[in-house]
């Protein structure tokens, strides 16, 4: 049996992805389940608000 993050839809419709809050139309609701996306930073990026509040 592998872990449910490595097949994150199959584990859901499985019933076995804990995060899983509720099963919707067209998709799951899930909470806590941080994945890291190609091309967007892995970290926050520190942003000076201050000259935005001008």
């Amino acid at each position: 049996m592998t872990d449910w993050r490595s097949e994150r839809v199959q584990s859901a419709i499985a019933g076995r992805n804990p995060t899983v809050l509720a099963e919707l139309e067209a998709a799951y609701a899930v909470i806590g389940d941080v994945q890291f996306l190609p091309g967007y930073p892995d970290r926050p990026i520190a942003v000076e608000w201050s000259s935005y509040l001008k």
